[in-house]
């Protein structure tokens, strides 16, 4: 009777660390911090608005339960070039903030140029509030920390 009793609750207790998070639960995240976003099934995208009421993109986010990940990239609103020298210096300048950039990494779309700033969590054990707030506020302050250089790409 006790081993039966110890398995039920190493099974409770397996269960229980392994906390699943959802797209609903990036949601209320979401709702909680006061954001507008428009979500497609798992995605989200979180819009700010304009003094002429359009919405622009500033953040990208992807739950993707099967593989236990949350993908967040903060979206600056520039690129680089899409040829020549131009485009070899901005590559340049991104390697160098990558490295500089502790938490969060610069991305290059190769069709467009766009550039974005991301980080992935793990969800294996669940994702809480706090750090999904921080991590938010991270992309967002390292994409304000470095919009001088990024802005100097647009062409």
């Amino acid at each position: 009777m006790k081993l039966f009793l110890t398995v039920i609750l190493m099974t409770v207790l397996a269960s229980l660390a392994h906390a699943e998070i959802s797209a609903d639960s990036i949601q209320g995240y979401l709702d909680q911090l006061g954001l507008q976003y428009e979500r497609a099934q798992d995605e989200f995208l979180i819009v700010v608005e304009d003094p002429d009421g359009e919405h622009w993109p500033v953040m990208y986010i992807i739950v993707q339960a099967d593989i236990e990940a949350c993908y967040l990239a903060a979206l600056p609103g520039v690129g680089i070039p899409l040829s020549g020298q131009e485009r070899f210096d901005a590559l340049e300048t991104v390697l160098e903030l990558n490295w500089n950039s502790l938490f969060g990494k610069f991305e290059i779309s190769p069709e467009t140029g766009e550039i974005s700033i991301s980080y992935v969590f793990s969800t294996e054990n669940g994702l809480g509030f706090e750090a999904f707030e921080a991590v938010m506020a991270v992309l967002f302050t390292t994409m304000d920390e470095n919009m001088e250089v990024l802005a100097t790409f647009a062409e």
